[in-house]
This record gives C-alpha cells, structure tokens and sequence, in this order.
C-alpha cells in the first residue's frame, strides 16, 4: 500500500505520520514547506511557525523532505500578476465562463511527423518553460501560484482517414475535421489547481498529413507566447529528430518571478497614485456604450460570440502608413480613431469609453517567457462638437501618450475605484475593444516538414465588440469578433464597411470635419430594429403583469407552508409561491422577479413553487438557471439526470431506508450556494424531502456539545469502494490514479491507495460555518450522513466485522481524529427531527433551498418517485472567507 501522507524513515512511523498531519493542516492555513539543496525551509506567519515544529521538523527531516518530492509540486507559493488576477476571477464565474477563456489555435504540417517525437519535445517544453506547469489555488484567502516539478504531457493523438477528392477537397476535409475538434478542445474547462493548462491533440489524416490542435487557458499564455509556444516547441522537436543546430534563448527570469516584481513595485502607494490618474481621466465619462444591438439583449448574458474577417488591400495599408506618418502619430492611432468615429456613429455617443490591449513586456527579461502579460486598459474617446479628423487623431496621441505610464494598472481596480457596478448584461466600463496584433512572429521551419496555416472558429466574445487589426502581406486583416447574444453576422459587415469607409474618408481629406463622417446616411440603421416588445416567451409575464397593475386578476399568492405535525415550527418555513394561473411562463416570471426570489430565500431559508407549469426536466433546468445563473455540472457524489446539461437524479439509496439530514457538501471544499429540487413523479407513499434550518439546529445544541464542534471541527473519511459506495474513478471523474492525487494534493485532501487499488480520503471541515448572507451561525456539515452509529445496527456490526471501523465507506470524527460519541449523534438526530418539516410533493412542485441554512433529507417511501436535483453557485472555502470578510472585516481570520 502506498501512501501519500506516510513517508517511511528511521524515526518513528508514529511520530512521522503525526506530524506530516500536523503540517498538512498549517499548510492549508498558509504555512509554505519546501525542500532545496537536501533541506527543508519553511515561511508563514508567527502563529503558523513556533519552535515545537522547527524542532520536529529537523527530527524527521529526510522523511519529511521525501514527503515533499512525493508530493509532486514546488510548495512555494507566489502571488498572481494583475492579469492573472483578473482571469483568475472570470474563471472563478463557473466552468460554462471558464471555457471562453480558453485559447484554441491549429496549424497543419505535410511530411513524416513522429508523435513519441512530439510527445517527447511537449515535455521539453514544459520543463522550459514553467508557466505551463503552473497550478493556480487559494492560499490563506488570495489566489496564489505553484509551480509543480513535473505534469503528465497531455499530448492525444487521433487518425481521421481523408476521402477521396482533389487537393483542395481533402484540404476543405481537413479544415472541417480541425474545426470540429477544436471546437470540442476550445468548450471543455480547465481545472486551474491541476497543471498542465495546455492539452494538444495531433490529427493524422495520412502518413504525411497531420494537423495540430493546441488549447490553452489564457491565464497560462497570451497573444505573444502563441508565437514563443511554436517556435520553442518546433525547436525542441528538431532537438530530439537529433539536428540541434536551433539554440534557444535562455529564459533570465520565471513569469512567477515577474509576478512578484510587478506587485512590488505597485505597492499601496503607487496604487493609490495610479488609481489617482484614471479617477481623473475617465471623470463624467459614459461608462456604458449602447451600440444598439439588433437583438434583445438577454438579463444575463452568454459568452457566445462569433467572428467575420474582412481583408483590406495593401494599397490602403500603405496610404494610411503615410497618413499616420504625416500627423506625426501611429497607425494604431489613427484607425483607432476611425474605429472610435464608428462607434459614435453607431451609439449616437460623443465621450465613451473603447478598450485596448497592451502586450506589458516592458522588460526585455519577459521576452521570452510564455504567461500572461496582457493588460486591457480603457481609452477615452471624445468627439464633442466638430473637430477636424486630425484634431481628433492629435487629441487621441495626446491621450495615450499621458496615460502610458498608467497603462500596467489592472482594469478592475480601475473600475471599482470608479465604483462602476458589475452587470451580467455586459463588461463592466469596456464593451468595445480595438487590438492593433502585434504578436510574436515565428521563421522557424522543420526540414523536410511543411507547416501551413489551419483556420478554426471557436470564437467567443467577453466584449461586445472587438476588433482585432493584423498586417499580413498584402494589406490589413480585419477580424471582428462580437457577441451573438446582441448582433447579426449582416450588422457586423454593415459596420465593418462603415469603419472602411471612415478610413476612405479620412485618407481623401485628414482635415475633414466629424460632422461630415456622421452624417445622417452614414448612420447605420439595423437590419433587424430592436423589437418594441418583449419576445417569445416573455410576452405572457408582459401581458400578466398588465392585469395585475390594472388590479384586475391575483396570478401568485404568497403564503407560509402549515403542515400537520409541524406546530412546533417558529420560522414560517417555507415560503411558497403558488399560482394556478397556466398562461404564466415560469422563467420568465423568475426573470422579472429574481431579486425578490434571492431575498425570500435567504430570509426564509426554503422557497415552493407550486402550479408553474413545469412539466419536464428542461423546463426545469430553465427555471433553476434564471434564478441561480452559475449552476454547476460536475458534481461527481450524484448521477447525471438522462435530460439536462446541469441536472441530477436523486441519490440512488433503497427506497425503504431514510437519507439523513445533510447540508448539501458541507464536508467538502466546495459546496453549493442553493439547491433545487423538482418533483415530476411523487411517490404513492412517503417520500417526503424533510427540512431543518440549521440555525436553529446550531441555537438549540446543549452548551457542551456546541462548544466541542464549533472548537474542534470535523474529519470525514471515505473508503471509495464500488461494491458500497461510488467508485474514485466515477467521483473523481478519471481512471488516472496520477491525476486524482493531484486533485487531492490541491484540495488539501489527505489520501491513501490501499493495496486492492481502492481509495481512502480524510478530509477536514468546520462543523459551524457562519452564513456569509444573514451573518448568523449554522451548524453546516453532514455528520448524519457520515457517522456509522446512524447505520442500522445489524448493517453496521456486519461492516465492522467485515471491514474493520477504519475500512468503513464513510465515517466521521473531531477535527482531531477522536471519535464522536454515538450518544451525541443520536441527541443530534432527535433534535433533527424535533425541528424538521415535511410536506407532500405534488407533480411540478420546485423547492429552493439556501443549502448554507437548510439541511435536508428523504424519507422512505412505496412506488415510483422521480425527483430531479440542480446545484447553484458552486462555492469554496476561499471564497466563503473572503464575502465573510467583505460583510464583517477580520471576521474572516478568525474563522
């Protein structure tokens, strides 16, 4: 049996293994332990490092240093750059938000290409460059890096056979397959504590015609390291064909060391002096551009975007070089501004705002490194009155020029020190971006291999707008990429030939006026005008809502639930919503009323729909999505509903026997916000989901007992046994052993493989969490469902006998691994069901749980029952400590 927590040396297994706990603990509280040149070294904080544990360590130092190479990663953790930040944060949004922030490319090669050649140079590459190799967690409440020792290459290789046809058929072929497969690379989400960020896939068509497909997460690379990725990569493979007479640079610096110079060097002072400039620059700004899209804009907006390219010839490139020569200024400059005029005639806006992107390799020790560098900085564009387009262009220079010292300072601290609030309906301050390309051009070739360019579309859009200007030979390139959710592929071409037209005019005379640019059938107008009314399924609420202002019908009722057996209940829970109006449209009633929705639930704790209209598992995916937009689909305790992207079945436990009380993965480092539950079937008999608000569970514990769980916390244990609980490889979602233990090492999950190739996990956890909404204390976890006294005595002895109380599927503990007394889980259990709640489902019913309040369980129940269950916003401990702190400052820490 080997075990990641169990490092054998000369001193005593006992006291090793104890202290390897206790250092697993600190780790997770901030302490940082890494080994270098034969010794262990450490960093944290007075509380973290005391005597006692340098002594211990230098007692057990080569089982300890062991320990540290077993575990497979750098545990120096560093802090993440500006950009990362910001990425770090999109990413946190939820996966459907994390895989548009994927960066997918493809390139085709003809002639003999080796995969064990490939495979070999992708490995290479990864110890080149170590932002490839990169995990990205929370360490004591901030996002921080590690850079692991070694990664898996994850390089798949597939053989796709061409049809028959002429050169340009198979190429047509080839080009589609590419797409379709990048497609597939671009929309599955990265997990960011589990390196490597890249995955590539080569395609073989024939012996020598294969295409490579490359996917990384934009916080590990940016436009440029596109370029360094290929030449380093097509380098290292001419290494291992043996012809390497290609050297690369070498790297003077990591990215993680730039990381931490960058935020050196903007220390509170300088922030609050950068942040000074932009209050300045951007005062009485509009902060939203309205370019008046063609559709009606949805409450929350997808990532779904699209792209057009258009090419300009190389004549119009050289007299806009000339023209931007003349004015003394950059042709950046100057289509920026043509861009900008554009824009205003689009809106109807004269000062508004337009992003760009800036590469931030300020130092030539960056060049080389592949990272994330990018920073988008905001730009003013003012056009009021009617100024000469020259005066335009100067006014522009005059700005970039004043604001480049600034332009490193994150976006986001921009917009929060402009308190600009955050909308699901577009990007906070910047929705139209411009992007002059300028990214690293790679001359490199393999001999007797072809490389050639394989177009993909996998695009997404995080702005409205953006335009992406390239010069390649023969003139500009024009690639505007832009949310479907708001405009048309025939209103992106009408633009794109309005910001031609632009360029024309400003080419036949750099002195004409604004006001000749925006004249009035230079204005664009729609293809499709926005529609005055609400569409589709949203004219029912429309038509609803009218009848009830006008007094004239009751559609919902709002009521508290009064069950038999429930007198004992003080909290008028749940509240339920009931209607038995059919013409109503559940989502778009959710839609209008989402912001009542989030109050009712987070007072009451448990919300019933009853009479919607929800008659399938999609109607109710719908539902749950407009209410809790970040529903989580990957949730491995449960089985996948057979309808529904994000939908589960109940847990599939014999029908006879109750499900405990539980709050819903509160043993875990994550756990959902809110829970849904949907009844298409009630049962004939039984079968009711039983609440309990576990604020009242944590107010009515006897003193001893809420003094020992509040202290001492809590350890879950798993044997993961197919036969008697889910397998690792279901839960974890994986049949490399390699890949699970780098989750585990991640989530602070203490592991062991035991000797039959099943799983064993601890994994600690408070036992009382304080409600980050309401501020008041719950007792949030699942010792119910965990604890083996609550097993049947006659399953439970046979367990025991079978397996020992340590090979138990699932058990529970103090925080310090000592037992919980059965006497106390049974005085838990009675008080449970002392303050629990039951109803009778009824067909179509919906019930929202604020799963940090409520613990719930199932009854036993006769005949068929169909309850379907989804997840919402998917929340982690650093997340949790951080809105902890937000509401109450410093209550965080000492949680």
């Amino acid at each position: 049996m080997t075990e990641s927590r169990c490092i054998r040396s000369t001193s005593s297994e006992v006291e090793l293994q104890s202290l390897l706990l206790r250092v697993g603990k600190l780790m997770s509280s901030g302490l940082s332990l890494w080994a270098e040149d034969g010794r262990i070294k450490l960093s944290g904080s007075k509380s973290l490092v005391d005597e006692s544990l340098v002594e211990a360590l230098q007692a057990h130092r080569q089982g300890v240093i062991r320990w540290l190479q077993a575990e497979g990663f750098d545990r120096r953790y560093y802090p993440l750059s500006f950009g990362q930040q910001r990425l770090w944060y999109l990413h946190s949004l939820g996966a459907d938000s994390s895989s548009a922030l994927n960066v997918t490319f493809a390139f085709g090669i003809k002639g003999r290409f080796d995969i064990d050649l490939a495979r070999r140079a992708a490995s290479q590459l990864y110890q080149r460059q170590p932002s490839l190799r990169t995990a990205y967690t929370m360490r004591n409440h901030e996002p921080m890096q590690a850079v692991w020792n070694d990664v898996s290459v994850l390089l798949n290789d597939v053989s796709i056979p061409l049809p028959h046809g002429s050169d340009k058929e198979q190429l047509d072929s080839v080009r589609r397959a590419v797409n379709e497969i990048a497609i597939k690379q671009a929309a599955a989400p990265f997990d960011l504590e589990c390196p490597p960020l890249i995955r590539v896939c080569v395609v073989g068509f024939r012996d020598d015609l294969h295409a490579v497909v490359i996917t990384m997460h934009h916080i590990a690379c940016d436009g440029w390291s596109l370029g360094l990725l290929f030449r380093d990569y097509i380098a290292l493979y001419l290494k291992e064909m043996n012809m390497a007479d290609v050297d690369l640079p070498t790297l003077p610096r990591t990215y993680v060391e730039f990381s931490c110079e960058q935020l050196q060097r903007f220390d509170e002072a300088e922030c609050r002096r950068q942040l000074s400039f932009w209050k300045e620059a951007l005062a009485g700004v509009d902060t939203v551009l309205d370019l008046k899209p063609d559709l009606d804009p949805p409450v929350e907006r997808s990532r779904r975007g699209a792209r057009e390219i258009v090419q300009l010839d190389a004549t119009l490139l050289d007299k806009l070089n000339h023209l931007s020569r003349s004015l003394d200024t950059t042709l950046f400059t100057t289509l920026m501004t043509c861009y900008a005029i554009m824009l205003c005639q689009q809106s109807g806006q004269r000062d508004f705002i337009v992003g760009t992107d800036v590469a931030n390799r300020n130092s030539l020790e960056d060049t080389d490194l592949i990272g994330f560098f990018v920073n988008v900085v905001p730009v003013r564009a003012r056009l009021e009155g009617d100024p000469r387009f020259t005066d335009l262009v100067g006014a522009l220079k005059d700005r970039l020029l004043k604001q480049l010292p600034y332009q490193e300072f994150p976006l986001d601290r921009i917009v929060d020190g402009l308190k600009i609030p955050r909308s699901s309906a577009h990007s906070p301050l910047i929705q139209a971006l411009f992007v002059l390309q300028n990214t690293f051009r790679n001359s490199l070739s393999i001999k007797g291999l072809e490389p050639f360019d394989v177009p993909i579309d996998t695009a997404t859009s995080r702005f409205d707008l953006a335009l992406f200007v390239t010069e390649i030979e023969g003139g500009l390139q024009l690639e505007w990429n832009y949310a479907t959710d708001l405009f048309t592929r025939q209103r992106i071409l009408a633009m794109s030939k309005i910001f031609e037209s632009n360029i024309e005019r400003a080419l036949a005379d750099s002195q004409a006026r604004l006001n000749a640019f925006i004249r009035p059938e230079g204005s664009m107008k729609t293809a499709n005008p926005r529609k005055k009314s609400i569409r589709g399924r949203l004219k029912k609420l429309k038509q609803s809502r009218d009848q009830r202002q006008n007094g004239t019908i009751d559609l919902i009722s709002k009521r508290t639930l009064k069950e038999q057996g429930a007198e004992q209940w003080e909290q008028n829970l749940p509240l339920v919503y009931e209607t038995a109006n059919t013409d109503i449209d559940p989502v778009g009633w959710a839609q209008h009323n989402r912001e009542e929705i989030h109050s009712e639930l987070l007072a009451h704790g448990a919300l019933l729909f009853r009479g919607f209209d929800v008659q399938t598992v999609e109607a109710f995916e719908g539902f749950a999505q407009t209410v809790c937009p970040l529903l989580f689909g990957e949730y491995g305790d449960l089985p996948k509903a057979d309808r529904g992207k994000k939908i589960y079945r109940s847990t599939p436990y014999p029908s006879d026997r109750a499900i405990l009380y539980h709050n819903e993965s509160s043993h875990m480092h994550a756990w959902p916000r809110q829970q849904f539950f949907f009844c298409s079937k009630p049962s004939e008999k039984g079968g009711a989901t039983p609440i309990v608000d576990t604020r009242q569970i944590y107010l009515a514990l006897e003193q001893d007992m809420r003094s020992a769980f509040e202290q001492r916390g809590l350890c879950y244990t798993r044997n993961f046994t197919a036969q008697l609980d889910v397998s690792w490889q279901d839960y974890f979602k994986t049949d490399d052993s390699a890949v699970v233990e780098r989750i585990c090492a991640a989530r602070h999950i203490h592991f062991a493989w035991q000797d039959d190739g099943t799983l064993r996990t601890r994994e600690f956890a408070p036992a009382v969490r304080m409600h980050p909404g309401t501020l008041e204390k719950t007792f949030f976890n699942q010792i119910q469902l965990h604890h083996i006294s609550c097993l049947e005595d006659s399953v439970r002895s046979s367990l025991v006998s079978m397996l020992g109380e340590e090979g138990m599927p699932r058990n529970v503990y103090f925080g310090d691994e000592e037992p919980i007394p059965d006497d106390w889980v049974r005085r838990l259990t009675e008080l449970y069901e002392k303050y629990a709640l039951r109803f009778q489902w009824q067909s179509g019913d919906i019930l929202a749980l604020d799963n940090m309040s409520m613990a719930h369980g199932r009854d036993p129940f006769e005949g068929e029952r169909s309850i379907r269950v989804a997840m919402g916003h998917m929340m982690d401990s650093a997340e949790y400590e951080r809105e902890i702190s937000a509401v109450s400052p410093g209550l965080g820490e000492a949680l």
